[in-house]
């Protein structure tokens, strides 16, 4: 169900989005990945600048639909992910 998906991928967001809230985010780009509205890169979030508190691959700019889209092909990410 897409419309499912796309819910699942905005709570996703919103929830991600709240636990950064009052932390230090830094977009790190990924080597080789031209920036854009598209573009993937590494997620390292800092609290209180005492050290890093979660490392990740997020999904930078991307709009809900984009994301379920993604998150659609599971071969192509799990590839990618190691």
């Amino acid at each position: 169900n897409p419309a499912g998906l796309l819910s699942i991928a905005e709570e996703a967001l919103a929830e991600f989005l709240s636990k950064a809230t009052g932390t230090a985010v830094d977009w790190v780009q990924m080597i080789g990945m031209k920036p854009g509205p598209d573009s993937i890169g590494i997620v390292a979030i800092s609290r209180n600048c005492s050290g890093i508190a979660a490392r990740a691959c997020g999904l930078v700019s991307l709009e809900p639909m984009k994301v379920a889209e993604i998150l659609k092909d599971r071969p192509s990410w799990l590839r990618d992910c190691r």
